[in-house]
């Protein structure tokens, strides 16, 4: 029998719920509100429900409509195998009360391949999207008005408008990087690179970036990265996070006293750092 929700919940899962009530991440709030439209979940139960005309009402207890899509979306999210998915939510309160599992078994990864293959791409088409934009359509670039004529993929849920302006700027941005040259961008890249690992290990910050890196992009370790990109935007200095990595990156236009700003934010917030 394959129902929409779980058709009732232990004291099991009310003590899980309890336990983890504080420790989702901020993705999983907006996606528990969204996941809870009656109609997409009628939808995944009907499609479910393909494999047997009477599996909406007879039968063993199947996972039920919810479950399947709340471990596929994390699936996707965390860009795992069925088999991590399967192993992951097991062993973590949090997975299991977002998935709506709470104590009951987790299905394994035969079972998740073989109900994601029940949601085919016809699935895609039955489904409209609440938010849509430009790149959600057929054509992005008709700009009808008057139609709404979303894309048959799963672009139909993208959002956005084509940043037309911006094709006009890039001539004129790649001639300034002709200008320049490729060899010089890379080097002087690199240097700032290697300036931040540089002043990172002085200050004991335990780096994520190879030490040889010629790329970009560096990621310090940090006890609280959020904490600390706020702390840097407040200097005015854009970075980003990744989990309890700081990213930072840097480009032609950037010089060595924009490292010596970030190094600086690092050295009075020590304590949001992980040390070596």
């Amino acid at each position: 029998m394959i129902t929409t929700r779980s058709l009732q919940r232990s004291f099991a899962d009310g003590f899980i719920a309890e336990a983890v009530e504080d420790l989702w991440e901020p993705w999983m709030r907006h996606a528990d509100t969204a996941l809870e439209d009656e109609a997409l979940l009628l939808l995944i139960q009907q499609e479910l429900a393909k494999r047997c005309k009477k599996s909406k009402t007879r039968g063993r207890k199947a996972t039920p409509a919810e479950v399947v899509l709340r471990m596929l979306l994390l699936k996707h999210v965390r860009d795992w195998s069925y088999e991590t998915l399967s192993r992951e939510v097991r062993a973590n309160l949090v997975y299991r009360e977002f998935t709506r599992i709470g104590g009951d078994k987790v299905p394994d990864d035969r079972t998740m391949g073989n109900l994601a293959r029940q949601l085919g791409p016809e699935l895609i088409e039955k489904l409209s999207p609440t938010i849509t934009g430009w790149f959600g359509q057929q054509s992005p670039f008709a700009f009808d008005v008057k139609h709404f004529d979303p894309a048959t993929s799963a672009r139909r849920f993208e959002a956005g408008s084509p940043p037309v302006p911006n094709v006009y700027a890039i001539p004129a941005a790649i001639g300034l990087l002709e200008s320049v040259g490729p060899e010089k961008i890379s080097d002087h890249v690199a240097g700032l690179a290697q300036a931040l690992l540089e002043g990172a290990r002085q200050l004991k910050i335990k780096t994520k970036t190879p030490s040889d890196t010629r790329g970009p992009l560096v990621v310090l370790q940090m006890e609280d990265s959020d904490a600390m990109v706020k702390k840097l935007a407040a200097s005015q200095i854009v970075c980003s996070n990744r989990m309890d990595g700081l990213r930072a990156s840097f480009h032609m236009y950037n010089t060595l006293d924009d490292v010596r700003a970030v190094l600086g934010v690092l050295e009075k917030n020590l304590d949001l750092t992980v040390r070596d």
